[in-house]
C-alpha cells in the first residue's frame, strides 16, 4: 500500500482537519486520565490536569510518527492483497494498530510523567503514577479505541466485496490487461476463466488484432515492439524511450504491417508550431519501413488507422482553436489519408470521418483523454458517461470517488474510505462501463474490479492495470466519444 496523495494538498487544510478531529480528542483523554489521578492517586484535579494534558499532547505528536509507519504496520500483515482482503483483514488488524497506539500512550506518558519535577508537583511516587497512567489509558482507550476503528476502518460504500467477480453478468466478455506481478499482458474472461498470456514480454501498455495472433506493445524501455503468436522474440519497430500513445499504432488487417507515428527530431518539436511527424510503415516479414508523409506534430497523439481494406492508413488531427473575442473554444478534425500502396504518399485531407466499420479491428485503449501516469503514456477513459439510464462520474486523486447517480439521486458513492482523512490508500483510477447488467469496471490499486450497480457488488477480477476490452468502445473511432 503506497501513500497517495494529491499533487496540489492544501497542507493548512489538511492540518486543519486534523486539530478539529484529534484535539477534542486529546482533551477527552486528558479528562478522563485526570480524573483517574484524581480518585486513584488522591491528588486535586487542577494539580494533575496541567501535567496530564502536557503529557497526551507530547503522546498525541508521537502518534503522528507511529501513523508515518501506520502502513508499514498493514504491510506486514499481508491484507492489502486485494479490496475484500483489506475490508475482511481490517477486523482484526484495526485492534492490533490501536494496542500499539495504547502501548505508545502508555510509554511516553509514563516517561513524562514520571519526571522528578512532574512527581514533585503530583507529590505521588513514580510507581504510583505508572499505574495510574495504565488505568487511565485503559479507560480513555475504552473510548477512543472503537471511535478509532469505526472511524478509519474500510466500508467501501457499503458494498459487499467478494474474492472473484464470477457473478458477473458478463462472465464470458473478454479482458485483456497487464498483470501487475510480471507485467506481461494476459487475456481472460470476466467471470475468471481461460485466463492465458498474449505477450510473454514486460509491457506498458498493448494493442490487440482481431484474431489475437499479433499485438503491438510499448516495452518497459519505451520502445515500440510487435509481437506475434508463436515466436520467441518480438520486432523491434521503434527504439526510444519516450513510449507512445497506443493511438498512434495500427496493425493492418492481415497484420503483416505496422504503422506508427515517427515524432519530430530532438528540438524541433514542442518549440517549434510548424514541426512534423512522420507517418511510417514497417513490413513485419522484410523488416523495411516506407514513410508515408508527414502530418503536423502532435505531443498528445494522432490516432492513426488502417482502412478495412489495408490499402491506405488515416490519421486523426485534431486542432483547438480559441476565439478571437473570448467567445469560447472550438474543435477542428482533420483526417490525412495516406496510400499504404505504390505510389505511396498523401492521397487527400478531409474532414469527412470514417466511420468505425471503414477502418481495421485492433482493440486497443481508444476513448478517453490522453495522460502521463507513472512516467507511462497511457489513455484514461471518459470520467463522466452514461450507462443503464445512470450518470457515472469518476474524480481520482485526493477525496477519489466514482458517483453513480439515478433519476432519483446518487445510487453509489464509492470513495476512498480509509483512514481519519482518507489520505492513505491510492484512488481509484479508471471506470467503463460493461455492455450488460448495469456492471463498470475498474482500475484501483493496480487490480480489476468489477462493481454492480444494481447489486451492489464490488468483486476482484485480476490483478493487472492498463484493461481493454473485446467491444467496440476500445476500437480506435476518429468520432469523438460521447460523455
Amino acid at each position: 500500500m503506497q501513500t497517495a496523495l494529491a499533487d496540489a494538498i492544501n497542507m493548512p487544510l489538511v492540518a486543519g482537519l486534523g486539530l478539529v478531529t484529534i484535539g477534542p480528542l486529546t482533551l477527552l483523554v486528558t479528562v478522563i486520565e485526570s480524573f483517574v489521578f484524581r480518585f486513584h492517586l488522591k491528588t486535586r484535579f487542577r494539580t494533575v490536569i496541567k501535567w496530564v494534558l502536557i503529557a497526551n499532547i507530547i503522546s498525541t505528536l508521537a502518534g503522528g510518527l507511529l501513523l508515518l509507519f501506520q502502513d508499514l504496520i498493514i504491510y506486514g500483515t499481508g491484507i492489502q492483497e486485494s479490496i475484500p482482503a483489506f475490508v475482511r483483514g481490517y477486523r482484526w488488524v484495526g485492534p492490533l494498530l490501536i494496542a500499539a497506539y495504547f502501548t505508545k500512550s502508555v510509554f511516553v506518558e509514563g516517561l513524562w510523567l514520571t519526571r522528578r519535577r512532574a512527581l514533585a508537583k503530583i507529590g505521588r511516587s513514580g510507581g504510583g503514577v505508572l499505574r495510574a497512567v495504565l488505568i487511565g489509558n485503559v479507560l480513555s482507550y475504552l473510548v477512543v479505541g472503537p471511535l478509532f476503528y469505526i472511524t478509519t476502518r474500510p466500508h467501501f460504500a457499503g458494498l459487499e466485496t467478494t474474492f472473484d467477480a464470477s457473478w458477473t453478468m458478463n462472465p464470458d466478455l473478454i479482458v485483456y490487461y497487464v498483470d501487475s506481478r510480471d507485467e506481461h499482458v494476459k487475456r481472460m474472461r470476466l467471470g475468471g476463466e481461460g485466463v492465458s498470456t498474449l505477450i510473454p514480454f514486460p509491457a506498458r501498455s498493448f494493442l490487440v488484432s482481431e484474431d489475437e495472433s499479433t499485438c503491438a506493445f510499448v516495452g518497459k524501455s519505451g520502445s515500440l515492439f510487435v509481437y506475434r503468436a508463436g515466436e520467441r522474440e518480438p520486432i523491434l519497430v521503434r527504439e526510444t524511450d519516450e513510449g507512445c500513445f497506443m493511438t498512434t499504432v495500427s496493425l493492418s488487417p492481415d497484420n503483416r504491417r505496422v504503422a506508427y507515428v515517427e515524432p519530430p527530431p530532438d528540438g524541433e518539436w514542442p518549440h517549434s508550431q510548424n514541426a512534423q511527424q512522420t507517418i511510417k510503415v514497417l513490413d513485419l516479414e522484410t523488416h523495411e519501413a516506407i514513410a508515408l508523409g508527414s502530418t503536423p506534430a502532435n505531443d498528445w497523439g494522432s490516432p492513426l488507422a488502417w482502412s478495412a481494406d489495408g490499402r491506405r492508413v488515416c490519421s486523426l488531427q485534431i486542432r483547438q482553436e480559441y476565439a478571437a473575442d473570448g467567445g469560447g473554444e472550438s474543435e477542428h478534425r482533420t483526417v490525412y489519408v495516406f496510400d499504404a500502396e505504390p505510389p505511396f504518399g498523401l492521397r487527400e485531407k478531409t474532414e469527412t470521418m470514417p466511420l468505425l466499420n471503414d477502418l481495421v479491428v485492433n482493440y486497443v485503449r481508444a476513448q478517453g483523454n490522453p495522460a502521463y501516469v507513472g512516467g507511462r503514456r497511457t489513455i484514461i477513459p471518459p470520467r463522466r458517461f452514461q450507462t443503464g439510464g445512470f450518470q457515472v462520474e469518476v474524480w481520482p486523486y485526493l477525496g477519489s470517488e466514482i458517483r453513480v447517480d439515478g433519476n432519483d439521486g446518487p445510487i453509489v458513492a464509492l470513495q476512498n474510505e480509509y483512514g481519519l482523512l482518507n489520505l492513505s490508500l491510492p484512488a481509484f483510477w479508471s471506470a467503463v462501463a460493461l455492455p450488460d447488467g448495469n456492471e463498470l469496471l475498474l482500475e484501483w490499486w493496480h487490480q480489476l474490479y468489477v462493481l454492480s450497480i444494481g447489486q451492489r457488488k464490488l468483486g476482484y477480477a485480476a490483478d493487472g492495470s492498463e484493461y481493454v476490452l473485446r467491444t467496440p468502445e476500445f476500437r480506435v473511432s476518429f468520432v469523438p466519444a460521447q460523455e
